[in-house]
């Protein structure tokens, strides 16, 4: 269902809308207005709607290639290469279709070019894991990663000191335990410091302690409001905290605060995705399957809504309707010539093999789907052992069925290990005592 059919408003006023809305720099908002009229709307008014469809793509494409602009001067090559992808559908002009794929193909033989000699360089000057080599590469880095950031926002990561700035690229490669003692030094001598607090947020948050993620998470929320904190439109403060909340198990709350700020529309895809996940986890069946339908629509590329309306499909004991749906997310992932080429959702096709499994029909596409994933992966984790196990099972094949099942348990136990060994790291445990 589309804006025009879900809000049910005057054509005229969706158009008078979109084109405020062109005006004020949200061309995907304007665009789908203009194009709800289009399908719905008057004959009279199909002229209107036809302009301010072209008008919105052109910004969106002139949008795209700022941002695309940006991240090459920030360093950031391939995502320029991303940026100027993705509008290429609302780009109709053959010849400027061309240029804009030939500067998308140049950026990504340079970000490779670029990811090989910061390989050799890491490996030549056996740096740290983690951390930069010299204070100017980290000067380097720390401006590329703000420079990824909103204006607004990026004003405040400024004129910071030298500790502040190394935290802040080793959490953002995933270094939490790095970045966990400097931030909380930091935070704590300056609690006022929103961006010391957002930072620290985040850090606890990758930490596993979302309890006290939430706290600094709720004292920088007015500071930063609800909007996306970087250009891409990937984090917010929204965001984060419904991470958190969902890590707590606590989905009601979510869904009941963030309602006014989770319209798949304004296409903060990450907010969209959490709350969709705690409609599901409070058993809001109906209104989880309306609102991802609806973002369905405002993110058709996206893999995880349709995973996540199977799931819902599935529990409701509508299981065909689960199946099809699968089938037609994985399906330009599988067939034709240039298969390979295209990407695939891994947890949709494992979910889908199990439908088969659990169903007991066709399990021969099971079988080709475990197929699948060992070709994509390059081998077969231990959920897909136990898909093949059942499939063996349901053919009749005992012995191979008892093979794949050892093999899912060895890699099971493998796993604990591995999570035991990194929780006896002593950075997580002397982070966990001086939290007392």
């Amino acid at each position: 269902m589309g804006i025009f059919n879900f809000f049910k408003k005057d054509p005229q006023q969706l158009l008078d809308q979109a084109e405020r809305l062109i005006q004020q720099g949200e061309p995907e908002r304007a665009l789908r207005q203009a194009q709800d009229v289009l399908g719905n709307g008057s004959p009279a008014l199909s002229g209107r709607a036809e302009s301010l469809v072209r008008q919105a793509r052109e910004a969106i494409v002139e949008a795209a290639l700022q941002k695309a602009e940006r991240a090459e001067e920030s360093g950031y090559i391939d995502d320029a290469a991303e940026w100027i992808l993705s509008v290429m559908e609302h780009v109709e002009n053959d010849e400027q279709r061309r240029e804009l794929q030939e500067r998308a193909d140049q950026f990504k033989e340079q970000a490779e070019k670029e990811t090989q000699e910061k390989l050799l360089s890491e490996l030549a000057t056996s740096a740290r894991p983690g951390g930069p080599a010299t204070p100017a590469d980290l000067d380097h880095q720390y401006e590329a990663l703000i420079g990824m950031l909103d204006d607004d926002v990026e004003s405040h990561y400024k004129n910071r000191p030298v500790i502040f700035k190394r935290a802040y690229v080793w959490l953002n490669e995933g270094s939490a335990e790095e970045a966990w003692e400097a931030l909380e030094g930091l935070t704590a001598a300056d609690p006022g410091d929103p961006v010391l607090r957002l930072e620290r947020g985040r850090c606890r948050l990758m930490l596993a302690e979302p309890e006290l993620a939430l706290e600094d998470f709720e004292a920088v929320w007015e500071t930063f409001g609800d909007e996306p904190l970087d250009v891409a439109a990937t984090i917010s403060v929204p965001t984060l905290w419904a991470e958190a909340m969902l890590a707590l198990k606590r989905p009601a709350e979510l869904v009941e605060r963030l309602a006014a700020v989770s319209d798949p529309a304004e296409g903060d895809i990450g907010l969209c995705h959490r709350y969709a996940l705690a409609l599901v986890a409070a058993e809001d069946h109906q209104g989880a399957e309306t609102y991802i339908q609806n973002a369905r629509e405002h993110f058709p590329k996206d893999p995880e809504f349709p995973h996540l309306l199977a799931g819902l499909f599935q529990a409701a004991g509508r299981s065909v309707d689960a199946i099809d749906t699968l089938e037609e997310q994985i399906r330009p992932a599988c067939t034709g010539p240039n298969c390979s080429r295209h990407p695939l959702y891994i947890p949709s096709v494992r979910s889908l093999a199990g439908l088969y499994l659990d169903e007991n029909r066709n399990i021969e596409r099971a079988r080709e789907l475990v197929e699948l994933i060992a070709v994509r992966q390059g081998t077969l984790r231990g959920e897909d052992f136990l898909l093949l196990a059942e499939y063996h099972e349901r053919s009749g094949d005992p012995e191979a069925a008892a093979e794949a099942t050892a093999e899912a348990k060895r890699l099971k136990e493998e796993g604990e290990e591995l999570i035991a060994h990194e929780q006896q790291n002593p950075l997580q445990s002397n982070k966990k005592a001086a939290l007392g």
